[in-house]
C-alpha cells in the first residue's frame, strides 16, 4: 500500500523532462503538446468539475532521449529551512564538521509531530549509525558527495525547492527564547537565504548547473552536469504585507531564475487552499481561521498564522498567479493543493491550450482512507495518467486497469 501511495510521485518523476520540453520553460512560443481526454463518467472517484471530459496536455516526444532519472522535489539547502532551527548537517564542507553528531534539542519534538525523534546525540559522521536515513526529516540528506554520486549514477535533472514554514520556525525560536522569531522567520526571507546558498553551491561545484530553459537543461546534461530547476514552496508565498505586490515579486524571482512555484504549502494562503496532510498543520489552520480579514491581528496570530483567504479553493489572486506563470512558461506544480483547488488549476490549464501541469509529490486518491481523503494531499489516478501517458508504459497499464 505504501508503495502505491508514492506511485504518483514516481510517475511524475518520469515525465518531468517531457513537461520541461512541452512548456518551453521560459521560452515563449514553444509548443504545448497533444491533448488526451478523460472519459466523462469513467471509474469511481473521477475528478469533479472542469477535469472530466477536458483535453489535458501530453508531453511531446523529446528530440533526443535523455537517459537517466529526475528528482522533481528536493530541498537542497534544507539546513536553512525554518531559518536553520531544525535540520542538522551542512550541504557541503569537511565531513567531520558538516555531518557531525547531532545534539539539536528540537528533535525531541519529532515524536509530538509523529516523526522520528531522538533525545541523545544522533550519529552522523564518521559512523553514520543514525543518519542519513530514508525516513529522517531532521538531518542532512543531500550532502555534496552524496548528491554527486546520485548524479554519477544517473540523476540528470533536479528541482531544488526553496522552502520554509513560518509557524514552525517561530515556534522553534519561541522555545529557545530567541528574539528574531518574526522577521527572520518570514517565508520569503528564508527563501532568499536558500537562494543565495544555492548560487554559492553552483559557483563552487562545476558539475552543478542552474537551468532556466529546456535548451539550457539539455546543454548542461550533455556537458555531464546536473541540471537544477529552482522552485519556491512556502505557505506565506509572495508576502505582500512585507515584500510588495505579488506580481512584482513573481517577476523578480523569475528574473533570478525560479521556474516553478507551488501555489500553496502547509496551510491555506492568499492564493489557494492547501491539503493539510499533518495533524500539526490542521491545528495551525484552525488557528488561522480566526484571523480577522482586515489584518487586525493578535500577537499569537501574527506569530503562527500567515494571512490567508478561505473564500475559495483558488482565490482571484490564485487564478491570476497561475495564469501569470503560464504566460511566463513556468512549470505548474499542483502539489499540496486540495482537490478543488487542483481541479481549478487544471481548468485554467485546459483553457490555455491544454497547458501541461505536474504534481511533484503526493499520494494516490485510491490508496488513502476515507478520513485521509478529507485532509491529505492526494491525486486521482486519472491525472497521473495525463501527466505520464506518453512517457511510461506502466502508467498506461495502471490507467487501463482503473478506467477499463
Amino acid at each position: 500500500m505504501s508503495k502505491l501511495k508514492y506511485a504518483a510521485s514516481a510517475m511524475a518523476l518520469l515525465s518531468v523532462v517531457g513537461v520541461l520540453t512541452t512548456v518551453g520553460l521560459g521560452q515563449p512560443g514553444r509548443g504545448r503538446g497533444n491533448g488526451v481526454r478523460v472519459p466523462a463518467g469513467s471509474a469511481a472517484g473521477a475528478l469533479p468539475g472542469p477535469v472530466q471530459g477536458v483535453p489535458i496536455a501530453r508531453p511531446m516526444p523529446m528530440r533526443v532521449p535523455i537517459r537517466g532519472f529526475a528528482d522533481t522535489h528536493t530541498h537542497h539547502m534544507g539546513q536553512l529551512n525554518f531559518d536553520g532551527e531544525w535540520l542538522t548537517g551542512l550541504a557541503s564542507g569537511p565531513q567531520p564538521t558538516a555531518l557531525k553528531a547531532c545534539t539539536n534539542p528540537m528533535h525531541a519534538l519529532g515524536a509530538v509531530m509523529g516523526r522520528k525523534s531522538h533525545l541523545q546525540a544522533s550519529q552522523g559522521s564518521p559512523s553514520f549509525r543514525d543518519w542519513p536515513a530514508w525516513n529522517d526529516v531532521q538531518h542532512q540528506q543531500i550532502y555534496e558527495t552524496w548528491l554527486k554520486k546520485a548524479h554519477d549514477d544517473g540523476l540528470q535533472i533536479m528541482v531544488a525547492s526553496m522552502t520554509s514554514f513560518e509557524p514552525l520556525c517561530r515556534a522553534f525560536k519561541l522555545i529557545r527564547l530567541k528574539r528574531d522569531m518574526i522577521e527572520d522567520c518570514r517565508d520569503m526571507r528564508v527563501v532568499e537565504k536558500q537562494f543565495n546558498a544555492i548560487i554559492e553551491f553552483e559557483r563552487t561545484h562545476s558539475w552543478y548547473k542552474i537551468v532556466k530553459t529546456p535548451d539550457e537543461a539539455r546543454a548542461a546534461i550533455a556537458q555531464g552536469k546536473l541540471a537544477v530547476v529552482l522552485g519556491i514552496e512556502v505557505s506565506n508565498l509572495f508576502d505582500e504585507d512585507h515584500f510588495g505586490p505579488w506580481r512584482q515579486q513573481l517577476d523578480t524571482w523569475y528574473e533570478r531564475g525560479v521556474r516553478t512555484v507551488i501555489v500553496a504549502h502547509e496551510i491555506d494562503n492568499r492564493f489557494a487552499k492547501a491539503a493539510t496532510h499533518d495533524q500539526t498543520f490542521r491545528y495551525l489552520d484552525m488557528l488561522k481561521s480566526h484571523k480577522n480579514l482586515d489584518d487586525q491581528q493578535t500577537l499569537l496570530t501574527e506569530m503562527f498564522a500567515p494571512n490567508a483567504n478561505r473564500d475559495a479553493a483558488l482565490t482571484d489572486k490564485g487564478e491570476a498567479l497561475v495564469q501569470a506563470m503560464i504566460d511566463k512558461k513556468m512549470l505548474i506544480d499542483i502539489a499540496h493543493l486540495d482537490t478543488p483547488a487542483a481541479n481549478e488549476v487544471v481548468g485554467i490549464a485546459a483553457r490555455n491550450q491544454n497547458y501541461p501541469i505536474f504534481n511533484s509529490h503526493t499520494y494516490l486518491h485510491e490508496t488513502v482512507t476515507e478520513d485521509e481523503k478529507k485532509h491529505t494531499k492526494h491525486i486521482d489516478i486519472n491525472l497521473v495518467c495525463f501527466f505520464s501517458s506518453s512517457v511510461t508504459v506502466s502508467c498506461k497499464y495502471v490507467c487501463e486497469l482503473k478506467i477499463g
